[in-house]
């Protein structure tokens, strides 16, 4: 159990498979898909499977933040609470939209996801056979990457294992080119990527 990252391509991916059991009534970052330097965010997508605890009352939430030095530029968040048995779901974020003008490009610019417990005890959120992604594009005005990039950030306060460890980031597209990821096997167009 746990969360880890990769890195592959134009993107960046972690993989979360955990029961979150500390109380919160606010929404804390169980995973953090850091933008490589020279890159800018396009778009965010995390699915899976989500359910509470399995009886009582209903509290558990599950969203996307997009932050730009670790302040908030935006969120998504799935309708309503965690259902008591297990359901599949899906959340997009375009990053692209929501910024405008502030580019979110490397140092401290990331998308989070973000999960409510819920307070008063015996509450749990458990996100199981999870995958977050981050697309990105090469910035325009970017130098040539550099031959090695350091491997993504993941934090998981709740994971109750290390993080796994993750393979150094893959060469970064040339400068102005962008291959999207589909870790989901989602059909382009519509809604649905």
């Amino acid at each position: 159990m746990g969360a880890g990252a990769s890195a592959g391509g134009s993107g960046l991916t972690a993989t979360i498979d955990e029961c979150f059991a500390e109380p919160s009534d606010a929404f804390v970052t169980v995973a953090l898909l850091t933008v490589p330097a020279g890159h800018t965010a396009h778009r965010a997508v995390v699915a899976g499977h989500w359910q509470d605890q399995g009886w009582g009352n209903q509290k558990g939430r599950v969203r996307l933040a997009l932050l730009k030095g670790g302040e908030e530029l935006a969120s998504q968040a799935l309708e309503g609470v965690a259902p008591h048995e297990a359901a599949a779901f899906s959340l997009e974020l375009d990053a692209a939209a929501v910024a405008g003008a502030q580019h979110v490009r490397g140092a401290a610019d990331a998308v989070a996801v973000q999960v409510v417990v819920g307070g008063g005890g015996g509450h749990e959120l458990t996100l199981h056979q999870t995958s977050a992604a981050l697309e990105v594009d090469a910035a325009a005005d970017a130098a040539p990457a550099a031959p090695a990039a350091a491997a993504p950030s993941v934090a998981n306060p709740f994971a109750k294992q290390a993080a796994a460890a993750a393979p150094a980031a893959a060469a970064a597209p040339p400068a102005g080119k962008s291959k999207a990821i589909n870790p989901f096997g989602l059909k382009k167009g519509g809604s649905q990527w």
